[in-house]
């Protein structure tokens, strides 16, 4: 990380204290995930910026052509791990799967923010407080997971969260974990990490699915 010495020495000369991010262009937070839709790309990721005033954790990033991305201004602090853009599936007529044409991102502490154009954002409440890591969406909405935790919503605005006994009491320090979440061929696939507590060799892990993001 640099910052320009002329840049440097202006702020001298005239007294200002503020500092501005030079390299690397046009931001330097990490960035975990990419979605496509609406002839746009949107990027997520997290607080990797040091001297960037403005910069804050949950950085958008946006493209047109995958080559010239700018920065849209956060509206959150938490960390983003992953987005998904509500498309239509080849042979679906429009408006045949819950959430199409929306943006949702989802990240720390069970943060939720969508988006139908994809640089206006707007922050919701999923119902959880858990990392949300991973989201997909498919005809009947949106699934995202994270630690022991799954919740759906049809539109991005809605969230549930649904019970699916991947932790029953009493199973140790480690708890299954949601790993990974698809949607394909008319059903949602989930993975799960069973843990040490209660994995055991050859059976370290489950798949629920689901055809309605509901009964899994």
């Amino acid at each position: 990380d640099t910052l320009d010495p002329a840049a440097h020495a202006k702020s001298q000369v005239s007294g200002l204290s503020a500092w501005e991010w030079q390299e690397p262009l046009p931001q330097g937070n990490a960035l975990h995930a990419v979605t496509a839709g609406k002839k746009l790309y949107i990027a997520v990721g997290d607080a990797g910026t040091v001297l960037f005033a403005s910069s804050l954790p949950g950085e958008f990033v946006s493209s047109e052509d995958a080559r010239s991305w700018t920065p849209i201004a956060p509206i959150i602090r938490e960390s983003l791990f992953d987005v998904v853009f509500g498309e239509r599936r080849a042979g679906e007529r429009a408006g045949a799967s819950a959430g199409e044409g929306v943006f949702v991102a989802v990240g720390a502490s069970g943060t939720v923010i969508r988006s139908t154009d994809g640089k206006r954002w707007t922050a919701v409440d999923s119902g959880t407080d858990a990392d949300l890591r991973r989201i997909t969406h498919g005809r009947h909405g949106f699934v995202a997971v994270g630690g022991t935790t799954l919740v759906t919503s049809p539109d991005g605005l809605a969230w549930k969260i649904i019970d699916t006994d991947i932790d029953p009491p009493g199973q140790g320090l480690f708890p299954p974990l949601f790993h990974s979440v698809r949607y394909g061929n008319g059903q949602y696939v989930a993975l799960v990490d069973l843990g040490p507590d209660l994995a055991k060799p050859g059976d370290e892990a489950r798949v629920l699915t689901s055809t309605d993001a509901v009964q899994w």
